[in-house]
């Protein structure tokens, strides 16, 4: 960075000069006297002077809705909120301030550094954040309805319990980000944004808004199933957002599997679905439900809880071919000997319980015989697995 850049980021920090505090002391008046908000249309141009905005009117960004209801309302005490409803402070580096229950409701916000910014219980809603760079930013709480966020960077942006009715995440990086009780609506757009394996999407209120613009193919997982729980607590409300891990995310796959499947997203549903069925075996597994994760893990290992249907036909071959060369290597139990070729398709009308004795006076507990029943039995109740698993995925909704 050049002498000239440093000098110009010391002078944006600084606090506005004489004349300008005169020109936004007016313009709040005049907005006041005309029923507006005190800073409507109002362009800010530096961090300093929403510093000094802040001072002049002894407002305060500290404080969450939590403990002004809860500690200091009780105490007899009030805490006035920052309003910049309808401010244009656009291009503003406002990187890690505290904003907290802020009315930053209408305001243009285009290109500004809101990096690590602490905006819980703020009102946002119809801000203007396009371009804006939200990473790392605290908006639990938020209201962001009918904002718009056109390739807003909210990577690491946490958004637990926010309120995104009819907000606009077009091309918006998701990266990291929690959206952990998120409340969304038909009218929240999400079009192209970008996710990975950290960003949380627990028990969000989806409420008809459409998944179909998200490439799906770039989560093949999801941050919810992350051991550690770095949501801070916020008093009272921590109890409600740290279930177990496993559980919380495999109903986390199993609800987003239902939207997707419901708007038509069968790739990645089927992929979600298999998904939580994975990590409820650990749940059970956890719970020492040994006999039930067996069966959960047969199923998986069998049919993929019928989402592999590979897994299937291979595990059929498997049986035939594996019994085949049983029986093959039995062939001098009967008379005549058997073929490859026989043992192959004696294995196969076993399997399917339809056998037949080859060779001549064949007795029942002939090793061959023997084997041929076990085979049967084991046919018997991998198919009944086939018909459950395939059942359950395409008739089961």
């Amino acid at each position: 960075m050049s002498e000239q850049d440093v000098l110009s980021v010391t002078v944006a920090s600084d606090a506005p000069s004489a004349e300008r505090r005169e020109e936004l002391r007016a313009a709040c008046a005049a907005n006041i006297a005309a029923g507006r908000s005190p800073y409507e249309r109002v362009q800010i141009h530096t961090r300093g002077e929403v510093e000094w905005i802040i001072a002049e009117h002894g407002w305060s960004g500290q404080e969450s809705e939590y403990i002004v209801k809860y500690e200091l309302i009780p105490q007899g005490r009030t805490v006035e909120c920052a309003n910049f409803s309808g401010a244009w402070m656009a291009e503003v580096d406002l990187s890690g301030m505290a904003l907290r229950r802020a009315n930053l409701s209408g305001a243009n916000l285009v290109r500004a550094n809101l990096r690590d910014i602490d905006l819980v219980d703020s009102d946002l809603s119809g801000a203007d954040l396009g371009y804006a760079d939200l990473s790392g930013a605290n908006l639990i709480w938020a209201n962001l309805t009918g904002a718009h966020l056109r390739e807003a960077n909210l990577s690491n942006a946490r958004l637990v319990f926010a309120t995104l009715h009819g907000a606009g995440f077009a091309r918006c990086d998701l990266r990291g980000a929690v959206l952990t009780h998120a409340r969304m609506d038909a009218a929240t757009l999400l079009g192209d944004v970008r996710l990975d394996d950290r960003t949380r999407l627990r028990d969000i209120a989806w409420n008809g808004a459409s998944l179909t613009q998200i490439d799906w193919s770039q989560t093949p997982r999801l941050g919810d199933e992350i051991q550690e729980e770095f949501v801070p607590a916020e008093h009272g409300r921590q109890a409600a957002i740290m279930p177990h891990r496993w559980e919380a995310a495999a109903r986390t796959y199993q609800q987003l599997a239902v939207v997707l499947r419901e708007q038509g997203v069968s790739d990645a549903a089927a992929r979600f679905a298999y998904r939580s069925q994975a990590l409820q075996r650990r749940v059970l597994r956890q719970q020492r439900h040994y006999l039930r994760a067996g069966g959960s893990w047969l199923l998986d290992l069998i049919s993929g809880y019928g989402y592999k249907p590979m897994r299937s036909f291979i595990t059929y071959l498997l049986v035939i071919i594996a019994f085949a060369a049983l029986y093959f290597v039995l062939r001098e139990s009967v008379s005549p000997a058997l073929s490859p070729v026989d043992a192959l398709i004696f294995s196969v009308t076993s399997f399917h319980g339809r056998g037949f004795a080859p060779g001549e006076a064949v007795s029942l507990h002939n090793p061959l015989t023997i084997l041929a029943a076990g085979e049967a039995v084991l046919g018997l109740l991998i198919e009944i697995t086939f018909i459950a698993t395939f059942t359950q995925r395409f008739f089961a909704r």
